[in-house]
């Protein structure tokens, strides 16, 4: 029945807010507005790249911010989706917003950071990893990742965050996860995730105490102990939290109770 009401939720979702459109360098950009708070929040979907997916932690946030969820196009390189990102901002005259990334889209999110950081607020980075350039890493990385996208692979991730049945901050079933790709998205989401993982960010350095939230799963099968250390290396003036048995997946209410005084502080 959990899985019935949360697909009758985005479908609703879906055509209450329906989608706005962009093109950036010749590719498209789809994305949805909720909320209407003063200040702009960006929430980052992970690499199946479907904004909608995370209308959960949305609902959650938006009585505080006019929140923005960004459907990936097929790019190749994570500069594109950094450029598509600030793309959004200028279309919908916003100078500033805050960025909540979680796993892949904490990589996008942190790209975004370096790229340009006059245009961010603050920076919420959720069960995710900072750029090393380390070759055996990056390849180890990127065969979780892709290894994650089977079918087997998200139902033990999502067995492993909740005990009950929906995934997390998606809130949707693994067949709507996975049906989110295609064999070019995943090409595409790989290779710009090895750009990411390849370049040291200059981002880090000049991130100022109290700029960065970290949120981390204690048993995330994917982003495990080995990241969190490069992640607290690479911003060791940030808040870090691990929430305790959780997994890949974080619930909404659990994001939005560590990101929301966060981000009014």
């Amino acid at each position: 029945m959990q899985h019935q009401n949360t697909r009758h939720d985005l479908e609703r979702f879906r055509t209450t807010h329906p989608p706005r459109s962009i093109i950036v360098n010749g590719l498209r950009w789809d994305y949805r507005i909720v909320g209407a708070g003063e200040s702009c929040m960006l929430i980052l979907p992970g690499i199946h790249g479907k904004g909608e997916l995370n209308f959960r932690l949305a609902e959650a946030m938006w009585a505080s911010f006019r929140i923005i969820l960004p459907n990936y196009p097929p790019a190749r390189r994570m500069t594109q989706l950094a450029d598509g990102i600030i793309a959004i901002l200028d279309a919908e005259g916003i100078q500033q917003a805050h960025l909540f990334g979680s796993s892949y889209g904490g990589m996008v999110a942190q790209q975004v950071a370096q790229q340009y950081p006059e245009r961010i607020g603050r920076l919420i980075l959720a069960t995710t990893t900072a750029p090393k350039n380390e070759p055996l890493r990056r390849t180890r990385m990127l065969a979780r990742f892709a290894t994650f996208l089977i079918t087997e692979g998200l139902k033990k991730a999502a067995r492993r965050s909740t005990p009950v049945p929906h995934h997390g901050c998606l809130a949707v079933s693994t067949r709507e996860l996975v049906s989110a790709f295609s064999a070019r998205t995943l090409v595409c989401r790989l290779l710009a995730a090895a750009e990411f993982l390849q370049h040291q960010s200059d981002y880090a350095m000049s991130a100022s105490a109290g700029n960065v939230l970290i949120l981390l799963g204690e048993r995330d099968p994917i982003f495990t102990r080995s990241e969190w250390r490069n992640l607290s290396s690479f911003y060791p003036q940030a808040a870090i939290h691990v929430v305790r048995e959780a997994g890949h997946f974080l619930e909404p209410e659990v994001q939005a109770a560590f990101a929301l005084p966060f981000l009014a502080g």
